[in-house]
């Protein structure tokens, strides 16, 4: 994902300007919600669905798709405990304490769903089992900063922004971890996913601010594409390979970079601090972003059209959704 191709439109598609209405998506999205800090979920349908979940303020949720419908984690408000929340809808409190200020990470397993989360206290990285039961490690995270989480053939693998030296680690399912000498940008957070040939990481890079990729070789590309600020890059695995989502530097578009290292700049716009996540889908990358200006919902689909949720449904101020 090296090279660098710069064109106009989603996808590697022809530009499609944002669309007023909404349509379907193929995943169902969650998001922390404006004014009440409640827990939405808005199903394929398009119909959003309040929940009595309230967040910690500037934290996001996290969902996965499971056999039996959605599995969503949030940061809980007040506490600061986990809370997970099934397909039924119902919320389970957990004994587990996050970080001020970061989010919890979640992926489908094969006997059910895993979490990740950076521990308050210590700033370790913990781990919660479909079980419900919790393993502290010793690997550190950096202040303001969330681990990522993808299942592989052998188990879950994770990657944190190390706090030595900004450094990334992954984290293996046999709980061996990894630090590499890629180094993020200070508060950002790694984005993972499982490809054929194992797990692919994308970073915010320090110093230059560059999206980075590395591959199950270990091996980092540095790409040219800026990010913003204070923003993290999604990933998620495609037919034919990685697919990044960015909240570009300038101007503050949606970039989306595919497995042959060509970007793509949008024309849908982000609000300040807030990261793009994306999902693959049948048909292809589905992406969902905060937009600026009104703080709605976007989503945009594998044909790179844009569309506003309507009724509109508004984010909690520097908040970011999640895609399962």
């Amino acid at each position: 994902m090296t090279a660098m191709t710069v064109t106009a439109g989603a996808m590697g598609l022809a530009p499609a300007g944002p669309a007023a209405a909404s349509e379907t998506s193929q995943g169902t999205i969650a998001i922390h919600g404006a004014n009440t800090n409640f827990l939405w979920t808005i199903g394929p349908d398009g119909v959003g669905h309040q929940t009595p979940y309230v967040l910690a303020p500037g934290t996001s949720p996290a969902i996965a798709e499971g056999p039996d419908g959605p599995v969503v984690a949030i940061h809980g408000a007040g506490t600061d405990y986990l809370w997970t929340i099934g397909p039924d809808g119902v919320g389970h409190q957990t004994p587990y304490v996050l970080a001020p200020g970061t989010s919890p990470a979640i992926t489908e397993g094969p006997d059910g769903p895993v979490i990740a989360i950076h521990g308050a206290g210590t700033h370790y990285l913990w781990t919660i089992g479909p079980d419900g039961a919790g393993h502290q490690t010793f690997f550190v995270l950096a202040p303001g900063t969330s681990p990522a989480i993808t299942e592989g053939p052998d188990g879950p693998v994770i990657a944190i922004h190390g706090a030595n030296n900004h450094n990334l680690w992954t984290i293996g399912p046999d709980g061996a971890g990894h630090q590499t000498p890629y180094v993020l940008a200070p508060g950002t957070s790694p984005a993972i996913t499982e490809g054929p040939d194992g797990p692919v990481v994308a970073i915010h890079g320090a110093g230059t601010h560059y999206l980075w990729t590395i591959g199950p070789d270990g091996a980092g590309h540095q790409t040219f594409f800026v990010l913003a600020t204070d923003t993290n890059p999604a990933i998620a695995e495609g037919p034919d390979g990685p697919v990044v989502a960015i909240h570009g530097a300038n101007n503050h578009n949606l970039w989306t970079i595919g497995p042959d290292g060509a970007g793509h700049q949008t024309p849908y716009v982000l609000a300040s601090g807030t990261s793009p996540a994306i999902a693959a889908e049948p048909d292809g990358p589905e992406i969902a972003i905060h937009g600026a200006g009104t703080d709605y919902l976007w989503t945009i689909g594998p044909d790179g059209g844009g569309h506003q949720s309507n009724p509109p449904l508004v984010l909690a101020p520097g908040t970011s959704p999640s895609i399962g």
